[in-house]
């Protein structure tokens, strides 16, 4: 990830603010009781796929599958 300072890079919004579901703050309920948990996972999970389907509109591909490390020394 590029670090930017200047004023036009400020300005100017990432390309993609989602690129991944990796945070704590997606994967942490902040509510208490089960049904409150399950509409803010739903809800999430809807916000991701979303985004997913917005960049797949715009062109960007998903990438093929990793190949484990243990596939690429047996293939060695």
């Amino acid at each position: 990830m590029t670090v930017c300072v200047s004023s036009e890079c400020r300005s100017q919004p990432p390309a993609r603010q989602f690129p991944e579901v990796s945070g704590a703050e997606l994967r942490r309920s902040r509510y208490i009781g089960i049904e409150k948990t399950h509409l803010q996972h739903v809800l999430t999970a809807l916000a991701v796929n979303v985004v997913r389907l917005v960049a797949w509109w715009d062109g960007e591909r998903p990438g093929g599958t990793r190949v484990s490390r243990f596939a690429q020394l047996r293939a060695a």
